[in-house]
């Protein structure tokens, strides 16, 4: 067994809200962990490549979308991106706001309306 010092984070305020700030005799800094090393549960995530933490950070990495790949030589989009990368964000931005615009609003008609719900339907409503 080894000890480690855990650096905790929590001041006595916020760790031990139901206390006095004097109740607890210890600064929470000089708290330490008992680690057993040849535990089998406790294992370094970074010896196995096909761990969910690999992977996962794996995934992560990839580019969603690289313009300067040959593959998106022909792309209208990446080539935007390269030549006038204000106006290609500018155009992303847009879409993507558009988009969460439109789900957010048939998701709210879906809570509003429950079974009479019809997706993309018009509200039927009149402004005035």
């Amino acid at each position: 067994l080894s000890h480690e010092n855990v650096e905790m984070p929590l001041l006595p305020s916020t760790a031990f809200i139901s206390f006095p700030q004097n109740a607890f005799p210890y600064p929470p800094s000089t708290f330490k962990m008992v680690v057993d090393e040849n535990d089998p549960k406790r294992k370094d995530q970074n010896d196995d490549p096909d761990s969910i933490d690999e992977k996962n950070d794996s995934f992560l990495d990839k580019p969603f979308f690289d313009p300067e790949n040959p593959n998106n030589n022909d792309n209208w989009f990446a080539n935007l991106v390269k030549n006038d990368y204000d106006t290609a964000e500018a155009l992303y931005v847009g879409a993507f706001l558009t988009i969460m615009v439109i789900v957010s609003q048939e998701l709210l008609r879906i809570v509003k309306y429950g079974d009479m719900y019809v997706p993309f339907g018009g509200g039927g409503g009149k402004l005035f």
